[in-house]
């Protein structure tokens, strides 16, 4: 499965140039649904259209 998650203009770089290699979200209702092997795309928050990968 696919899941798409909003990143501040900061960390989206950082993990797009590979400085940052991990993303630490709140283990909520959405978190829980993902699975191993699940893809999960970045969005930059303030253009959505600009994505990772």
């Amino acid at each position: 499965m696919k899941y798409q998650m909003k990143l501040f203009r900061e960390p989206f770089f950082r993990i797009k140039k590979g400085i940052k290699i991990i993303e630490v979200r709140v283990y909520d209702e959405k978190r829980q649904k993902v699975r191993l092997d699940d893809t999960i795309e970045f969005s930059l928050i303030d253009n959505l259209m600009k994505k990772y990968p």
